[in-house]
């Protein structure tokens, strides 16, 4: 939900849907999906630190899925009509259910989890033409027992048309 709509364009700087004339931003809101799933034939602590987590010193990976509430904000900044560089940063709690393995043994369960998301967005977006790159961040949280998992995933994306 962009609270800012009347003034503000998402998917101008991500989809290239719409056409942003002024320099503006907006809070956001959002929900984001996510699942994770890790595996291995042996123990994902390492064996120097293994006495510190003696309740998984055996975690063997699992599966991870979220849903998350984000709130955000994201700022246009248009420059010569058709230039634009749009950031935008989002974070939120969410409730995560986990399936894991420790020492053979299946679990699972429900924990809070916390997600993050960095997008940068850049390019031209003329009338008939669009143009640019966007890079998208994300960042979800894992916590078993005292154990504490971050993945991060990261791309970017080359894009260009013509509106017909």
């Amino acid at each position: 939900w962009v609270f800012n709509h009347k003034n503000f364009s998402y998917k101008a700087a991500f989809t290239q849907d719409e056409r942003q004339e002024g320099s503006s931003g907006s809070l956001i809101a959002s929900a984001a999906f996510s699942h994770i799933r890790m595996q291995t034939d042996r123990s994902l602590i390492p064996a120097l630190v293994q006495p510190l987590y003696q309740e998984i010193n055996d975690f063997r990976g699992g599966e991870f899925t979220d849903v998350t509430l984000l709130i955000g904000f994201a700022f246009t900044i248009i420059h010569e009509k058709y230039l634009y560089l749009t950031p935008s940063i989002f974070l939120g709690p969410g409730l995560q259910y986990q399936k894991y393995n420790i020492g053979g043994s299946d679990k699972s369960e429900f924990n809070l989890a916390l997600s993050g998301n960095l997008k940068l967005s850049f390019g031209y977006n003329a009338d008939r033409f669009f143009t640019g790159i966007f890079i998208v961040g994300t960042a979800n949280n894992i916590f078993v027992y005292d154990l504490s998992l971050t993945t991060v995933v990261a791309n970017a994306n080359v894009f260009a048309g013509v509106r017909i």
